[in-house]
C-alpha cells in the first residue's frame, strides 16, 4: 500500500501513508509541533525536543516488527505532518501483540485523522499477524480514552494515573468500518 488520499471532516485534503526510515525529519518536526499538553498525553513526559533514544525508536521501520503510519495535509503546498501512529513487537509481549501509539497535532484534532490512520495502522497489521495491541493512556486524557473504549479497548490495569489498555485489532477494524465517516470510506475502499 503506498497512500491512502481521503479528506478529513472539514473537506481538507488528507493523505495517509506507511512511514520509511526517510521520514525521520517529518517525526521529530511533529513531535515538536505538539502542543506541550499534547506531548505530555503521547510521551508522559514534559520535553520539548524527544531524546534521541525515543527518536531511534520511532524512526527505525522495518515493515514487520515495526509498522508505522503517517498523515499530512495535503491541502496545503507545504504538505506538513500532521499524524502518525505506530505499532511495535515488544519482547515482552507475544508475537501477535504490539505496542500501540499514536500523536495527532494539536490544530487536526476533532477531523477524523485519528480514525483514519488507525484504520490503516490496523488492517496493516492484521495482515501482518498482529491480533491485539497495547497500549498506556493518562488517566486524564479523557478524549484518548473515549476512543480506545469506542474502538473496545479494556483496560488490564491501571497504575495511578496510567491506564494499560489493549485492543483485539479485528473487532476494531469492524467498529471503524460502521461508522459513517467519508474519510473512513476511502480508507476501507484501499484495503
Amino acid at each position: 500500500m503506498d497512500a491512502v488520499h481521503t479528506k478529513m471532516s472539514d473537506g481538507r485534503d488528507l493523505c495517509l501513508r506507511p512511514l520509511n526510515n526517510a521520514d525521520a525529519p517529518l517525526i521529530e518536526a511533529g513531535i515538536m509541533a505538539l502542543s506541550d499538553r499534547s506531548r505530555y498525553f503521547r510521551f508522559f513526559s514534559s520535553f520539548k525536543q524527544a531524546p534521541q533514544s525515543v527518536l531511534d525508536k520511532l524512526i527505525t521501520f522495518e515493515g514487520k516488527n515495526h509498522l508505522a503510519w503517517g498523515a499530512v495535509d495535503s491541502s496545503l503546498d507545504t504538505k506538513p505532518a500532521i499524524a502518525a501512529a505506530h505499532i511495535i513487537r515488544a519482547d515482552y509481549l507475544p508475537y501477535s501483540r504490539g505496542d500501540f501509539a499514536i500523536a495527532v497535532l494539536d490544530d487536526y484534532h476533532d477531523q477524523g485523522i485519528a480514525r483514519a490512520i488507525i484504520a490503516c495502522l490496523f488492517s496493516e497489521a492484521v495482515d501482518k499477524g498482529f491480533t491485539h495491541v497495547e497500549l498506556d493512556v493518562l488517566s486524564e486524557n479523557a478524549a484518548g480514552l473515549s476512543l480506545f473504549r469506542w474502538l473496545g479497548g479494556v483496560s488490564l490495569n491501571s497504575v495511578t494515573h496510567v491506564r494499560h489498555m489493549e485492543i483485539e485489532l479485528r473487532p476494531a477494524l469492524r467498529i471503524l468500518k460502521q461508522s459513517p465517516s467519508v474519510t473512513l470510506e476511502a480508507v476501507f475502499k484501499a484495503f
